[in-house]
C-alpha cells in the first residue's frame, strides 16, 4: 500500500477508488476485445487490470480504516 494514502482526504480516497474502478472496467473491456479479435489474452491489459485492482483495494482499505476509527 502507498503510505501517502494515509495523508489523503476522504474525498480524495473516494475519487481514487472510483478512478481505479473505471480503469479496472476498461482493462476488462480491452482483455475481452483482444481475446475476441486475436484469441489470446494480452499481458499488457492483464497487468493493467492487476494494478487497478491492487490500487483500488488499497484505497478501499484506507477508507475502511477511517470509518472504523471515526
Amino acid at each position: 500500500m502507498s503510505s501517502s494514502r494515509k495523508y489523503w482526504s476522504t474525498e480524495e480516497l473516494e475519487a481514487d477508488v472510483a478512478y481505479w474502478r473505471r480503469q479496472e472496467a476498461f482493462a476488462d473491456k480491452m482483455i475481452k476485445l483482444t481475446w475476441e479479435r486475436s484469441g489470446y489474452q494480452s499481458p499488457r491489459w492483464s497487468l493493467h487490470k492487476n494494478k487497478a485492482v491492487m490500487n483500488r483495494q488499497a484505497s478501499e482499505s484506507f477508507l475502511a480504516q477511517r470509518q472504523v476509527s471515526a
